[in-house]
């Protein structure tokens, strides 16, 4: 028994031994093939440029959503500033553009200079609020209008609209 422990791999396992691409007159050497490593290469080179594609893609779409959030903000300052406002302040508010914006007090912002706000005030029917009226028409309802636009872009980035009552 002690005899067998003591042996070589070569002379118990000579099978297994043959298999690990050893040879009996000498050790042999184990390499991949030209063809095995540029598969490989071509492999991790597809991954790596999808992977910065991705990365990529994630940029822009995170700068969009960046500009569509400060987009969303500057409209809902206008709102918070058009709810002190009268019902006639409302109506007078039609057509007015804030370059730089404004926040919800009524300050300009301007660290966001090229920025706009533009206010539409249409007047609408109470009963069909759904119905534009003739902007001379004597009514106790409008639709507000505010379009956020960013610097260097005429079309708006973000658009928000509510509806507000001459409540007697």
């Amino acid at each position: 028994m002690f005899r067998l422990m003591s042996a070589s791999c070569r002379t118990i396992f000579p099978r297994l031994h043959r298999s690990l691409g050893h040879r009996s007159s000498g050790v042999r050497r184990v390499a991949f093939t030209m063809p095995e490593v540029c598969l490989v290469l071509v492999i991790v080179g597809v991954g790596a440029l999808a992977m910065m594609e991705l990365i990529a893609t994630g940029t822009r779409a995170n700068a969009q959503n960046y500009q569509q959030t400060n987009g969303l903000h500057l409209a809902n300052n206008v709102r918070e500033h058009m709810r002190q406002a009268t019902f006639t302040d409302t109506l007078a508010m039609q057509g007015t553009e804030y370059s730089p914006p404004i926040d919800a007090r009524g300050r300009e912002i301007q660290i966001m200079s090229g920025w706009s706000q533009r206010i539409n005030v249409q007047r609408i029917d109470i009963d069909r609020l759904t119905h534009d009226v003739p902007s001379t028409a004597d009514v106790s309802a409008v639709r507000v209008t505010v379009d956020v636009r960013r610097p260097n872009v005429d079309e708006p980035l973000y658009s928000a609209s509510w509806l507000a009552f001459d409540v007697p």
